[in-house]
């Protein structure tokens, strides 16, 4: 007798399906909920329903009641929500280094009224003594703990230390919270390190009777440079008289309270920024900026991104003057129309250097060509087995070269497009002429130039799309530092 089997009982009852959805973010600060949709049939979910799955899933804290309550009045339905927000850590505060001297590399000097430099704000080398604090610390703190919504404790992440910048001639306080100068000497930042640098005096003149002073550290001269002397230093130069045709050179910074002048044998070099009250018929080379209190005649002046003139009436007239991104001067040139040369912006080098470049890659990529070429015959007979033994070797080189270009092609390509950022800056250079600009001048903004062939007032020089402009100068206008 067969049994037939009543399938409504023997099948497993199915699952109710999830009526609230709850996720808790992993850091346990958010609660969110979604009601899925349930059928035409199905009773809506009430708030306390969400409240009960919700302390299922141990979300205690934070609930925001006012939210549960309108997702369960309003019935939304496949809606993320936030349902529960708990207490936010406060991180801790980093650690901070306050410097308690100027930190600035460019030195720049402090004017008075009318542009000059005033001698009594000049602070230079900055001398310190044994013990002097140099730089203060503060240490970071843990910060502030949070709240889960589940109700435990959310850690905070605490500040982030820094060290204190110990260089040469420096130590730590036995509390860490101090940099203290360990000799007498000048404090310059270099290279993220507070450096307690010699400072070597000269009181008076630089001259026979002193013969040329070289020093590790910094100098500082009270009198003048006299004619054939030379002054050296890793570190800062300051020179409290003038420099007569003489040579100064530093790996930091030069200041020249008086002249530079004589018949053109003189030369200042500096890696960071020469500052100088008046130049005439000498040359100085500057990493950073040239600083000019007052005029500049048939000078030779190169400056790695600014040549300012502070004065209020100050003229930079005949030599030459090159900077990468801009010359700022009251009065370019002269009313008897002498030769003056302006450089900004990308040089002639950087031109013929591109133009080299686009050579190789077109020869490389016309090379390439032919060892294709060369190869696919070789290779068929290969294939062939038909490849002459003294031929191999030839195919192995073939194939060596044809690995190669590719490489040295985008080489080439990375170097090209460098340079071509380096040209694009010449669009950011400007020169200025605060008052007035003459004709005789020549504005070259890389290999493209101006020949000035009339008198103008204020005057501001750009370049655009290869030709170099002339608008009126307005006050306002920013320096491209």
């Amino acid at each position: 007798m067969s049994t037939q089997i009543n399938k409504s009982t023997a099948s497993a009852k199915a699952p109710a399906k999830t009526r609230v959805i709850v996720k808790v973010s992993k850091d346990f600060l958010h609660a969110l909920i979604k009601l899925p949709k349930q059928p035409s049939d199905a009773e809506p979910v009430t708030e306390e329903e969400i409240r009960s799955e919700l302390a299922a899933k141990e979300v205690t804290y934070g609930l925001l009641d006012d939210i549960i309550a309108d997702v369960a009045a309003r019935g939304l339905v496949d809606e993320t929500v936030e349902v529960a927000h708990g207490d936010d850590p406060v991180p801790g505060d980093d650690a901070k280094l306050e410097f308690l001297f100027e930190t600035n590399p460019d030195h720049a000097p402090k004017t008075d009224k009318e542009g000059l430099i005033d001698y009594h704000e000049v602070n230079f080398v900055q001398g310190v003594t044994e013990n002097q604090t140099l730089v203060r610390k503060t240490f970071p703190t843990e910060g502030s703990a949070g709240k889960g919504v589940n109700g435990e404790s959310v850690s905070a992440a605490p500040g982030k230390d820094v060290r204190l910048p110990k260089g040469p001639n420096t130590d730590e306080s036995d509390d860490g919270l101090e940099l203290i100068a360990t000799a007498n000497g000048a404090a310059i930042l270099l290279d993220g390190n507070v450096t307690v640098r010699d400072v070597v005096t000269i009181s008076g003149d630089v001259d026979f009777t002193t013969g040329n002073i070289h020093s590790p550290g910094s100098v500082k001269v009270t009198g003048d440079v006299k004619a054939g002397f030379k002054v050296t230093a890793e570190g800062d130069i300051e020179i409290s008289g003038s420099v007569e045709d003489a040579e100064v050179t530093s790996d930091s910074n030069v200041f020249i309270n008086g002249s530079f002048s004589g018949r053109g044998d003189g030369l200042v070099r500096a890696a960071g920024c020469v500052t100088v009250q008046r130049v005439r018929n000498q040359r100085i080379i500057a990493g950073k900026d040239i600083i000019l209190g007052g005029n500049a005649l048939n000078a030779n002046l190169e400056a790695g991104e600014r040549i300012i003139m502070n004065s209020a009436s100050g003229s930079l007239i005949g030599g030459e003057a090159t900077a990468e991104k801009e010359i700022r001067v009251p009065v370019l040139g002269s009313e008897v129309w002498t030769e003056t040369i302006l450089r900004v912006g990308s040089s002639i080098q950087l031109k013929e250097e591109l133009k080299r470049i686009a050579e190789e890659v077109e020869r490389l990529q016309e090379d390439q060509k032919r060892v294709k070429s060369a190869m696919i015959g070789l290779i068929r007979l290969e294939v062939a087995k038909r490849l002459p033994e003294d031929k191999k070797a030839g195919l192995d080189k073939l194939r060596e070269v044809s690995r190669d270009m590719p490489e040295n092609i985008k080489s080439l390509h990375a170097e090209e497009e460098a340079i071509k950022v380096q040209i694009a800056e010449t669009e950011k250079a400007r020169i200025y002429a605060t008052q007035t600009l003459y004709q005789g001048v020549k504005a070259y903004f890389g290999i493209v130039y101006l020949d000035v062939k009339a008198e103008r007032g204020p005057t501001e020089l750009s370049c655009y799309s290869g030709r170099v402009v002339m608008d009126d100068y307005k006050p306002s206008a920013k320096s491209s530092k």
